[in-house]
């Protein structure tokens, strides 16, 4: 056995870890055992709200799926973890890359879609 903060733990095992897991930027948080899907809907919106794009859009981005975001928010449907994390993830990369945009650009890819 060996002690550490945590107190004595069997051998080989770790303890809990407290961090806040980032993307591989380490810009944006991945979902975590605290994240919900209402939080996960909350963050699809406010992409949607930057882009202009609708969540039509962004749930066939997501989940190759276009109703998918829609049922989630409405309660009527769920996901599964890993699943949440992939669309957690694939949220990150597009949030990033409309943050690397530059102003106009923004303005530009509101007015296309």
């Amino acid at each position: 056995m060996i002690c550490d903060m945590a107190g004595i733990l069997p051998q080989g095992v770790s303890p809990p870890k407290r961090e806040v897991a980032l993307d591989d930027g380490g810009k944006f948080p991945l979902l975590s055992a605290a994240m919900s899907i209402p939080d996960f809907i909350a963050r699809c919106d406010r992409y949607c709200a930057a882009s202009g794009r609708g969540r039509v859009w962004l749930s066939k981005r997501l989940f190759d799926d276009t109703n998918r975001l829609e049922v989630l928010a409405g309660g009527k449907s769920d996901v599964g973890v890993k699943r949440l994390e992939r669309a957690s993830r694939d949220l990150a990369a597009l949030e990033e890359a409309l943050a690397a945009l530059p102003a106009n650009d923004q303005t530009a890819s509101q007015e296309a879609a």
